[in-house]
């Protein structure tokens, strides 16, 4: 009797040691760190992976860590140990971060711009910045990219609701300006446009309208065209962005 009892209860110290062990793995499993290839890294617009988690830049997402909301700082690495991601957050929403390039570079950064604002700064893998955001609730307020030398290629601004612009410049890689959309009459929403040709002079001009129930710029009123040379060439007339009549020199 004595010995059945032995045996029920190893039988029972098996099957308890064998549940726990079980246990034990698909914890470790559900606790593994995900780590990440270098094909995360898009070759035009960088590391991407975690802008779902940042409401100012568009995210809607909830990250989730152990079944539960992300809360505090989280880091992500590479499958060569390197840190791919640090960043904090709140209710599974990121607030400030950093992303980083194999080799350790700043890939980008996000941090606080006031008290409702972020500013997202990109950089190349030079290390040179590459774009600037500064984002409010879910919009862009001001975008700036630049070229690898650190020259301005384009520059964006929009008003305090993210509508429509107040100004968009570019750039030619040696510094000249490409074209410059400037607002003149915020009632009116009218806009002087002047494009360039890459010696630095004129290459057209004219007024350009914002119209708010299409969502769309137009060319309005006369347009005067130059050569290379800034010699004028021709003078357009636009009504709601098509050409009416035209005169050529």
């Amino acid at each position: 009797m004595k010995k059945f009892s032995f045996i029920i209860i190893l039988i029972i110290i098996i099957a308890t040691n064998n549940g726990f062990a079980q246990y034990k793995n698909v914890f470790a499993k559900q606790n593994e760190k995900k780590t990440y290839d270098t094909t995360i890294i898009d070759p035009d617009y960088g590391i991407m992976l975690f802008e779902k988690y940042n409401p100012k830049t568009g995210g809607s997402e909830v990250r989730n860590n152990g079944g539960y909301a992300a809360q505090g700082w989280i880091e992500d690495y590479y499958d060569n140990g390197k840190l791919l991601h640090k960043g904090y957050y709140v209710e599974g929403q990121l607030k400030v971060y950093k992303n980083f390039y194999p080799d350790g570079i700043l890939e980008r950064e996000f941090k606080s711009a006031g008290l409702s604002n972020g500013e997202l700064t990109t950089f190349y893998k030079s290390g040179k910045i590459k774009s600037k955001s500064l984002c409010a609730e879910t919009f862009i307020l001001k975008y700036e990219e630049f070229y690898e030398n650190g020259q301005l290629e384009y520059l964006e601004e929009y008003d305090k609701k993210g509508e429509y612009y107040i100004r968009t410049q570019n750039y030619f890689e040696n510094g000249k300006p490409e074209s410059i959309l400037e607002l003149k009459d915020p009632k009116k929403l009218v806009y002087t446009k002047i494009e360039y040709h890459e010696n630095g002079n004129v290459k057209e001009q004219g007024a350009v309208y914002y119209s708010r129930s299409a969502g769309d710029y137009y060319k309005a009123e006369i347009w005067k065209e130059f050569d290379e040379n800034g010699k004028l060439i021709k003078e357009v007339a636009y009504e709601n962005g098509k050409p009416v009549s035209e005169k050529n020199y």
